[in-house]
């Protein structure tokens, strides 16, 4: 790219778009700022591009055509995120910039990306048990991962699902499980939680639902034709690559607590019974 490179920028009213713009503007960058408020910019690179009423549809091809790259922040941090009209600008963007055949998998690629965030920040925020919780939550879902592996690879045996991911088996699942449970104990009892076999149901269940996440991953590369989910991490994919186990375990984590432990004690709510 070169100082001609025309950038637009969905959601540049929003936290992270007030300060990217001028960043990319500075890199002597072309940007086109799609706001739905003026936002201020002096810099003669910033073109602000001021959306329209959309509680109707909103035509974002004339924008897309002319831009060269797009940076889809809508709905990122932003200040009226809570707004119906602005889940449209959501919604909208996304679904314009997604093949017709993609569209649907697109937007509900946003939330699904969103949980990696939203479920550890709920359970962190506990002051007493926030931090021993994402620490429970790496021990079950790293556990479950590296003896899946290695159980799988000695023991084989019939595959858990040959059609997604032909490597994993069911011995491999198990053991999994069963390493799960076994560090989540022994977490558990350092830390001095009570209840030992709640602590280790809750683990089975993480476990269980940490390798369906990390089939629903595989699956949905293999629907696209992807190998990985991007290219951040050279020899390892993209981050959902790595963590889709852990984002599914983290979910049910979080619904887990809020349930037993409210909104202000969701940790404690799943580590103390």
């Amino acid at each position: 790219m070169n100082e001609k490179t025309r950038v637009l920028v969905t959601g540049a009213d929003g936290f992270v778009g007030r300060h990217l713009s001028p960043f990319l503007a500075a890199q002597r960058y072309r940007v086109i700022a799609a706001s739905r408020a003026p936002s201020g910019f002096e810099d003669p690179n910033i073109e602000l591009a001021l959306l329209p009423d959309l509680s109707k549809p909103f035509d974002w091809q004339p924008l897309l055509q002319r831009c060269d790259v797009v940076v889809h922040l809508a709905g990122i941090a932003h200040r009226y995120a809570a707004d119906r009209l602005y889940d449209r600008v959501n919604h909208q963007a996304t679904a314009a910039l997604a093949s017709s055949d993609r569209r649907v998998w697109t937007a509900a690629g946003i939330p699904y990306a969103g949980l990696l965030g939203i479920a550890p920040i709920v359970l962190r925020n506990d002051a007493q048990y926030g931090f021993l919780a994402i620490v429970f939550l790496f021990a079950v879902v790293w556990a479950t991962d590296i003896v899946a592996y290695f159980v799988g690879r000695a023991v084989g045996g019939p595959k858990l699902a040959p059609r997604i991911s032909p490597k994993k088996t069911w011995s491999g699942a198990a053991g999994g499980t069963v390493a799960a449970i076994g560090a989540a104990l022994t977490l558990a009892i350092a830390a001095g939680l009570p209840n030992l076999p709640a602590v280790g149901l809750i683990a089975a269940a993480a476990s269980a639902l940490a390798q369906g996440g990390d089939l629903f991953e595989s699956a949905l590369k293999r629907r696209f034709g992807a190998k990985d989910s991007s290219h951040l991490i050279p020899g390892h994919g993209g981050l959902m690559d790595r963590l889709d186990g852990f984002v599914a375990a983290a979910v049910l984590a979080m619904l887990i607590g809020l349930i037993h432990g409210g909104v202000d004690e969701p940790a404690r709510g799943l580590l103390a019974w």
